[in-house]
């Protein structure tokens, strides 16, 4: 029977809608620090900044929109201009993953595997913020819906999945998949795929990054932020920690689904029902795996994708929620349906009821409290009417009683400050030279150095004893305290 009107029209309709405005309506005021380094660059940053190699096309794409829209009248910052962006395309993305199941399962599976995409902690908390991952789920969405079409062509398919692969990298992973389906092409595909993802890189590289192969190789394929020194295959990106690697891969997975309260009867109870639920489902799409062995090569393609990016996440960071937005369309797509073996009154009522359980517990342990208010902002704003231009503000930069850097960065650009802890992560010897200098530069200049509490007690500064003398305290928001020093200049 052919898809109904509503089907085609009104529901996906209403679900657009539906989390379009969800996602807008609980867009958070308490940024991750990748969304507010993205917005500092979109504002700030040379042009080499605006292609970031793990995925490379959003903060470009994000200054193309925050240019286009301040053309059009708009004056606010780029974050909360990123943010709605955001909303539209994670919407987008819900949308195209229920057409993907709608073309292949009935309507009532469809749309529940939809919602509970939409409505998961690891993409609603990433749909409200600033941060790349709405646009990397569409085109895991899209990647997913490219893979089980393969009368596209191997080419076509290939430089597809290079240019999804730009909204981010670790979909290259999933090339074994298409490998599957395109064993008898695979030349004609992997020719797409450089054409798609391997030209851009390799055209960025050498006009940025271009002044040896290894920095450009480096660049390409190194995780961002690295500290000086620090090897692509290091241990400082892997783990081998298999015990304590798989009960944080595991946890991490639970709560991707659920933002599961800590150390309570609830959470227990939940995350049993998380891994029967799935468990039941992969037995279910084992056992009743398509016979045809051509119908099958997709139902196996998709396997494939969901083993690979697990087990590489397994080693790379296993508690970043984030990264399991790269698998879970496909996952729900192959369990969903085994999962969900009821009567269609049943599914309607247990589907919705499930559901909205779901989603009242996920905003109410993740999204809400990260709506409330940004004491990190707000602490950065005060600070920056405290300070003059000629004055200097050190700062932690770590832990409750400070700031992170990158807030600093952004709500303070005018006022020249120095996170403790980012000056270390760039010299890992602890030698305090340079920030001796930049203090002393200031005092020379005229200006007034500031510190808050927690530097005054930070460890790596006990040679300092004695050489940042409080003068006066000024407490800011939420009894936060920064004091002008006296600074001590070495003889």
């Amino acid at each position: 029977m052919p898809p109904s009107r509503r089907t085609q029209v009104y529901l996906p309709s209403i679900l657009f809608l539906f989390f379009w405005l969800l996602y807008q309506f609980t867009a958070v005021r308490a940024f991750s620090y990748d969304g507010l380094c993205y917005a500092l660059d979109v504002e700030f940053a040379p042009p080499a900044n605006l292609f970031h190699p793990n995925h490379l096309l959003y903060t470009f794409v994000s200054y193309g929109l925050w240019r286009f829209f301040h053309a059009l009248g708009y004056a606010g910052r780029a974050i909360y201009l990123m943010q709605s962006v955001n909303a539209f395309v994670a919407a987008g993305a819900v949308i195209c993953f229920y057409g993907t199941l709608r073309r292949r399962m009935a309507e009532i599976p469809a749309a529940a595997g939809a919602v509970l995409f939409g409505v998961s902690h690891a993409f609603w908390s990433e749909a409200v913020d600033p941060g790349c991952y709405a646009w990397a789920a569409l085109a895991t969405v899209l990647l997913m819906e490219l893979l089980l079409r393969p009368e596209i062509g191997a080419f076509r398919a290939g430089l597809a999945h290079g240019v999804l692969t730009l909204f981010h990298q670790m979909l290259i992973l999933v090339v074994p998949a298409f490998a599957i389906e395109y064993a008898a092409d695979f030349g004609f595909y992997a020719v797409g795929l450089a054409v798609g993802a391997g030209l851009p890189y390799a055209l960025i590289a050498a006009f940025y990054h271009g002044s040896s192969f290894r920095d450009a190789l480096f660049w390409a394929l190194g995780p961002a932020g690295p500290p000086p020194g620090v090897a692509i295959m290091s241990h400082y990106w892997w783990s081998t920690r298999l015990g304590a690697d798989l009960a944080i891969w595991w946890g991490a997975f639970i709560e991707s689904v659920t933002a599961l309260p800590q150390e309570t009867v609830i959470r227990w109870i939940l995350e049993g029902l998380i891994s029967a639920a799935a468990g039941w489902g992969i037995y279910k799409s084992l056992k009743d795996q398509p016979p045809n062995r051509q119908d099958r090569k997709p139902w196996l393609a998709l396997w494939i994708w969901v083993l690979i990016l697990n087990v590489f996440q397994f080693f790379f960071y296993p508690g970043a929620l984030r990264y399991r937005i790269l698998f879970l369309p496909p996952l729900i797509y192959l369990i969903a349906p085994p999962a969900l073996p009821f009567k269609r009154t049943l599914l309607w009522v247990g589907s919705a009821g499930i559901l909205f359980g779901l989603a009242l517990l996920n905003f109410q342990n993740s999204i809400y409290p990260r709506m409330l208010s940004n004491v990190e902002a707000d602490r950065a704003a005060w600070v920056r009417q405290e300070l003059g231009p000629q004055d200097f503000f050190l700062f932690d930069g770590r832990g409750p009683d400070s700031i992170v850097n990158v807030y600093m960065a952004y709500f303070a650009p005018d006022r020249r400050a120095r996170s403790l802890s980012g000056y270390l992560f760039e010299h890992s010897d602890g030698n305090l030279t340079s920030l001796m200098e930049t203090l002393n530069g200031a005092q020379r200049a005229g200006g007034r150095i500031f510190v808050e509490s927690a530097v005054l007690d930070a460890p790596e500064l006990k040679a300092w004893k004695g050489r940042l003398n409080p003068l006066e305290w000024s407490i800011g928001p939420d009894g936060y305290r920064i004091a002008r020093v006296r600074w001590a200049q070495a003889r």
